[in-house]
Protein backbone atom coordinates (compact mmCIF):
# COMPACT_ATOMS: atom_id res chain seq x y z
CA UNK A 1 0.00 0.00 0.00
CA UNK A 2 1.01 3.67 -0.72
CA UNK A 3 -0.09 7.36 0.21
CA UNK A 4 1.05 10.17 -1.54
CA UNK A 5 0.52 13.82 -0.45
CA UNK A 6 2.12 15.57 -3.23
CA UNK A 7 1.52 19.43 -4.83
CA UNK A 8 2.29 19.11 -8.21
CA UNK A 9 1.89 16.42 -10.80
CA UNK A 10 2.14 15.96 -14.66
CA UNK A 11 1.31 14.12 -17.56
CA UNK A 12 4.31 12.63 -18.87
CA UNK A 13 4.98 10.98 -14.67
CA UNK A 14 1.25 9.35 -15.39
CA UNK A 15 2.55 7.09 -17.89
CA UNK A 16 4.97 5.01 -15.81
CA UNK A 17 2.73 5.54 -12.42
CA UNK A 18 -0.62 3.45 -14.49
CA UNK A 19 1.80 0.58 -15.71
CA UNK A 20 3.24 0.29 -12.07
CA UNK A 21 -0.38 0.48 -10.57
CA UNK A 22 -1.80 -2.02 -13.30
CA UNK A 23 0.46 -4.71 -12.32
CA UNK A 24 0.01 -3.57 -8.57
CA UNK A 25 -3.85 -4.53 -9.14
CA UNK A 26 -3.11 -7.76 -9.86
CA UNK A 27 -1.34 -8.71 -6.75
CA UNK A 28 -4.08 -6.74 -4.78
CA UNK A 29 -2.63 -3.55 -3.43
CA UNK A 30 -3.55 -0.32 -4.06
CA UNK A 31 -3.33 3.08 -3.01
CA UNK A 32 -3.96 6.53 -2.16
CA UNK A 33 -3.39 9.78 -3.38
CA UNK A 34 -3.99 13.42 -1.74
CA UNK A 35 -3.29 16.16 -4.24
CA UNK A 36 -5.17 19.60 -5.12
CA UNK A 37 -5.22 22.41 -7.29
CA UNK A 38 -2.07 24.85 -5.55
CA UNK A 39 -1.40 27.73 -8.73
CA UNK A 40 -3.31 25.78 -10.97
CA UNK A 41 -0.48 23.58 -11.60
CA UNK A 42 -1.92 20.41 -11.86
CA UNK A 43 -3.77 20.17 -15.31
CA UNK A 44 -7.77 18.70 -16.04
CA UNK A 45 -5.66 16.03 -18.40
CA UNK A 46 -3.71 15.16 -14.94
CA UNK A 47 -7.06 14.51 -13.02
CA UNK A 48 -8.80 12.89 -15.92
CA UNK A 49 -6.05 10.22 -16.21
CA UNK A 50 -5.93 10.07 -12.31
CA UNK A 51 -9.40 8.59 -12.41
CA UNK A 52 -8.35 5.70 -14.79
CA UNK A 53 -6.25 4.14 -12.39
CA UNK A 54 -9.09 1.82 -10.68
CA UNK A 55 -6.50 0.85 -7.89
CA UNK A 56 -5.81 4.57 -6.39
CA UNK A 57 -8.29 6.73 -4.66
CA UNK A 58 -7.68 10.04 -5.15
CA UNK A 59 -8.60 13.24 -2.61
CA UNK A 60 -8.63 16.64 -3.09
CA UNK A 61 -7.57 18.69 -0.70
CA UNK A 62 -9.02 22.64 -0.11
CA UNK A 63 -6.25 23.25 2.09
CA UNK A 64 -4.22 27.19 0.51
CA UNK A 65 -1.14 26.56 -0.16
CA UNK A 66 -0.78 23.17 -0.58
CA UNK A 67 2.88 22.19 -1.17
CA UNK A 68 2.81 18.98 -0.04
CA UNK A 69 5.16 15.78 -1.55
CA UNK A 70 5.35 13.31 1.28
CA UNK A 71 5.35 9.17 0.36
CA UNK A 72 4.58 6.40 2.47
CA UNK A 73 4.89 2.83 1.51
CA UNK A 74 3.75 -0.08 3.47
CA UNK A 75 6.18 -3.07 2.98
CA UNK A 76 4.13 -5.49 5.14
CA UNK A 77 6.85 -6.05 7.84
CA UNK A 78 7.91 -2.28 8.21
CA UNK A 79 7.29 1.01 6.27
CA UNK A 80 8.66 3.56 4.73
CA UNK A 81 8.55 7.53 4.89
CA UNK A 82 10.09 9.74 2.02
CA UNK A 83 9.71 13.48 2.24
CA UNK A 84 11.40 16.03 0.25
CA UNK A 85 11.16 18.36 -2.47
CA UNK A 86 10.29 15.94 -5.51
CA UNK A 87 6.68 16.52 -6.87
CA UNK A 88 5.08 13.94 -8.96
CA UNK A 89 6.55 14.76 -12.48
CA UNK A 90 9.47 13.45 -14.58
CA UNK A 91 11.61 16.64 -14.57
CA UNK A 92 11.40 15.93 -10.70
CA UNK A 93 12.40 12.17 -10.66
CA UNK A 94 14.67 12.07 -13.33
CA UNK A 95 16.60 15.81 -13.58
CA UNK A 96 16.05 18.14 -11.00
CA UNK A 97 18.12 18.15 -7.86
CA UNK A 98 16.21 17.76 -4.92
CA UNK A 99 16.00 17.41 -1.67
CA UNK A 100 14.31 14.05 0.37
CA UNK A 101 15.16 12.51 2.91
CA UNK A 102 13.64 8.58 3.98
CA UNK A 103 12.86 7.23 7.08
CA UNK A 104 11.79 3.88 8.22
CA UNK A 105 9.58 2.44 10.92
CA UNK A 106 12.36 0.45 12.30
CA UNK A 107 13.94 3.20 13.44
CA UNK A 108 11.75 6.34 13.35
CA UNK A 109 8.05 5.24 14.15
CA UNK A 110 6.89 8.41 15.70
CA UNK A 111 7.64 10.64 12.73
CA UNK A 112 5.87 7.71 10.46
CA UNK A 113 2.78 7.76 12.80
CA UNK A 114 2.73 11.60 12.54
CA UNK A 115 2.87 11.80 9.02
CA UNK A 116 -0.18 8.95 8.91
CA UNK A 117 -2.19 10.95 11.83
CA UNK A 118 -1.85 14.32 9.72
CA UNK A 119 -2.67 12.64 6.26
CA UNK A 120 -5.14 10.77 7.65
CA UNK A 121 -6.57 14.30 8.77
CA UNK A 122 -6.04 15.98 5.46
CA UNK A 123 -7.53 12.81 3.66
CA UNK A 124 -10.93 12.96 5.26
CA UNK A 125 -11.12 17.15 4.95
CA UNK A 126 -10.16 16.24 1.40
CA UNK A 127 -12.92 16.13 -1.59
CA UNK A 128 -13.44 12.66 -3.88
CA UNK A 129 -12.07 13.31 -6.94
CA UNK A 130 -14.77 12.74 -9.47
CA UNK A 131 -16.16 13.49 -12.95
CA UNK A 132 -18.38 16.59 -11.40
CA UNK A 133 -15.58 18.16 -9.59
CA UNK A 134 -13.86 17.79 -12.81
CA UNK A 135 -16.06 19.42 -15.48
CA UNK A 136 -16.28 22.12 -13.19
CA UNK A 137 -12.26 22.49 -12.69
CA UNK A 138 -12.45 22.32 -16.67
CA UNK A 139 -14.30 25.64 -16.71
CA UNK A 140 -12.33 27.82 -14.19
CA UNK A 141 -8.76 26.37 -15.20
CA UNK A 142 -6.11 27.81 -16.61
CA UNK A 143 -2.52 26.89 -17.86
CA UNK A 144 -0.18 28.65 -15.11
CA UNK A 145 2.68 30.81 -16.82
CA UNK A 146 6.17 30.10 -15.54
CA UNK A 147 9.18 32.54 -15.96
CA UNK A 148 12.65 31.70 -15.71
CA UNK A 149 14.97 32.50 -12.75
CA UNK A 150 16.86 35.14 -15.13
CA UNK A 151 13.76 37.22 -15.90
CA UNK A 152 12.77 37.60 -12.02
CA UNK A 153 16.24 38.29 -11.78
CA UNK A 154 15.90 41.32 -14.14
CA UNK A 155 12.92 42.44 -12.56
CA UNK A 156 14.28 42.65 -9.34
CA UNK A 157 16.93 44.41 -10.51
CA UNK A 158 14.79 47.46 -12.51
CA UNK A 159 12.69 47.59 -9.44
CA UNK A 160 15.46 48.22 -7.23
CA UNK A 161 15.17 45.15 -4.78
CA UNK A 162 17.90 44.77 -2.40
CA UNK A 163 20.81 42.99 -3.63
CA UNK A 164 20.51 40.05 -1.24
CA UNK A 165 16.86 39.56 -2.08
CA UNK A 166 17.64 39.61 -6.00
CA UNK A 167 20.73 37.26 -5.43
CA UNK A 168 18.90 35.21 -2.97
CA UNK A 169 16.10 34.51 -6.04
CA UNK A 170 18.38 33.66 -8.53
CA UNK A 171 20.13 30.98 -6.21
CA UNK A 172 16.86 29.47 -5.42
CA UNK A 173 16.06 28.99 -8.79
CA UNK A 174 19.68 27.80 -10.23
CA UNK A 175 21.39 25.68 -7.18
CA UNK A 176 22.50 22.32 -7.68
CA UNK A 177 22.03 20.12 -4.50
CA UNK A 178 24.37 16.97 -3.88
CA UNK A 179 22.29 14.26 -2.87
CA UNK A 180 22.55 10.12 -3.03
CA UNK A 181 19.52 8.08 -3.70
CA UNK A 182 16.95 4.75 -3.02
CA UNK A 183 14.73 2.77 -4.74
CA UNK A 184 11.51 4.16 -5.15
CA UNK A 185 8.63 1.54 -4.70
CA UNK A 186 6.13 2.92 -6.99
CA UNK A 187 8.60 3.85 -10.07
CA UNK A 188 11.50 1.62 -11.25
CA UNK A 189 13.74 4.31 -11.23
CA UNK A 190 16.39 6.05 -8.65
CA UNK A 191 15.23 9.10 -6.89
CA UNK A 192 17.72 11.25 -4.83
CA UNK A 193 17.59 10.85 -1.22
CA UNK A 194 19.53 10.68 2.37
CA UNK A 195 18.41 7.65 4.98
CA UNK A 196 18.46 8.17 8.31
CA UNK A 197 19.48 4.59 9.84
CA UNK A 198 19.59 5.21 13.22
Amino acid sequence: RSKMAVAFITPAVLVPIKSIMMDLAQKGVGGELLTGTYLQFNSPQVFAELMKIPNLKVRLTGEVGFHQKGYWFDHQDYETLIIGSANLTMDALLKNAEWCLKVSSKHQGAVIQQFAAEFGNQWQAGVQLNAAWLTAYQKGWQAPVFFPYTTLFRSAEKSKVPAMVAIGTRSIFSRKLLISSFNFLLLPMLIPTWSISA
